[in-house]
Parts: structure tokens; sequence; C-alpha cells
């Protein structure tokens, strides 16, 4: 979840759900191939609890992983 798995990727790597109101944010890579950027999602969560809702497949085959029910 930290960093891409692909050189070329540029997308969202997970989704981030504030537990506060539920709002949903992605959270993507700093640069293609490089890491997440974890200033986005402190910045979104603001000191407040939160959990991955879902990462996301960095393939074509999109094959995204959810949280179970």
């Amino acid at each position: 979840m930290v960093r891409a798995l692909y050189s070329t990727y540029n997308g969202p790597l997970y989704q981030v759900r504030r537990t506060a109101d539920s709002a949903l944010k992605n959270i993507g890579v700093l640069t293609a191939g490089g890491v997440a950027n974890a200033a986005a999602q402190d910045s979104f969560l603001a000191g407040k609890a939160g959990t991955i809702s879902e990462i996301y497949d960095q393939s074509p085959n999109a094959n995204h992983l959810v949280r179970s029910p």
C-alpha cells in the first residue's frame, strides 16, 4: 500500500474512509512509480480516525480489494 508496483503507475493506491463522517479520499503516489502521498492522507484525516476501505489493483485487471462485510 505504500508504493506503486509498476514504475509507470500514477493512479490511486488506496481509498481512506474518515470514521467521523464516512467521507472518502483516494490516496495516490507522489510521482509515477513512487511512494504513497502520506501528506494527503494526514491532511484528510486531520488527526481523526480512519480506515482503508479499498486497495486498488495497479494492473489493467482492476481487481480492487474492498473491505469485507
